[in-house]
């Protein structure tokens, strides 16, 4: 894979264009459709599975 320089500016550019009302205008059933419709996406994880992978199991 190649590296990609990328500036201060290019990300602010690119912050610029995301349409922040539809994001939060997703809801979490549309966040799991879309996750299940992509193989390759990470799988969302419930809080319990976050404290797991952040903390270890205890």
């Amino acid at each position: 894979m190649a590296t990609v320089k990328v500036t201060k500016e290019m990300a602010e550019d690119a912050l610029r264009e995301i349409d922040w009302t539809a994001v939060d205008a997703t809801t979490d059933e549309e966040i799991a459709r879309q996750v299940a419709g992509k193989p390759d996406a990470a799988p969302i994880l419930s809080d319990a599975d976050l404290v797991r992978a952040t903390f270890g199991s205890a």
